[in-house]
């Protein structure tokens, strides 16, 4: 269930994208992005990273993160500005604002 709502979709009641069986394509209207969160500091160990309802867990550090990547804690969703909260192991949070833009992967580093 890590980063996903309890049918598997990733993020769907944060990013209001879980509507029923709708039909699929049309075009012109906005496209989801991704945002995916990473670290590359080993000291601080695992990392839930908190977005609404919805978190996901930086279990690796990575120097080179992108969407999807295994070990790091993705969304994704409507373009927009939302609000995070990350806390590690070792008692270190961060908080703020990442945006996701229509279409694009954007890399988040927590530091």
């Amino acid at each position: 269930m890590t980063g996903c709502d309890e049918d598997g979709d990733t993020d769907c009641e944060l990013f209001g994208d879980c509507g029923g069986s709708g039909g699929g394509g049309g075009g012109g209207g906005s496209s989801n992005g991704e945002i995916v969160f990473w670290n590359n500091q080993s000291w601080v160990g695992d990392i839930t990273v908190t977005i609404g309802s919805d978190y996901d867990v930086i279990t690796q550090n990575v120097s080179s993160p992108y969407c999807g990547h295994s070990g790091c804690a993705n969304f994704n969703g409507s373009p927009g500005s939302y609000y995070y909260y990350a806390s590690a192991t070792t008692g270190e949070t961060w908080s703020g604002y990442a945006s996701i833009s229509a279409g694009n992967c954007t890399t988040f580093q927590l530091y």
